[in-house]
């Protein structure tokens, strides 16, 4: 089960220290047994972080310098994020803010625990309409 607390604070986390290049790309990979020590993370375990990590991946919120199923076959703990895809900043644009985020958890409740292939870019442009 997916800790959606922690998912979100991953991927607020990666997007907050992957660094962005002059040509607008990201720079230096981060490493996921980097992020286990990190205090913005430190209320979660790891497997809450593990879990996390293969959630964002399998959405396609995240970037990773290898094929996106090559890397699921490794498991997220060898995960080397590169960035955020475009989704995810859509993804962050919608959970950002912390009193959109509960409203959002709260019309969605099963979203988040929801099978992957089940949740969709549909679901969050749901959820941005709903809290207009």
């Amino acid at each position: 089960m997916v800790n959606e607390d922690c998912a979100r604070d991953l991927l607020q986390y990666l997007d907050s220290c992957l660094e962005i290049s002059s040509t607008g790309k990201r720079v230096k990979p981060i490493k996921l047994k980097k992020v286990l020590h990190e205090e913005p993370l430190g209320n979660y375990t790891s497997d809450d972080i593990y879990n996390a990590a293969e959630y964002l991946v399998k959405l396609g919120l995240v970037n990773l310098p290898i094929p996106r199923s090559t890397a699921l076959k490794g498991g997220a703990r060898s995960y080397v994020f590169t960035g955020i895809s475009a989704k995810g900043t859509e993804y962050l644009k919608l959970t950002k803010n912390p009193t959109t985020w509960e409203k959002l958890k709260s019309h969605f409740p099963s979203v988040f625990n929801a099978a992957i292939s089940s949740i969709s870019s549909f679901i969050l442009q749901a959820g941005i309409e709903l809290l207009k």
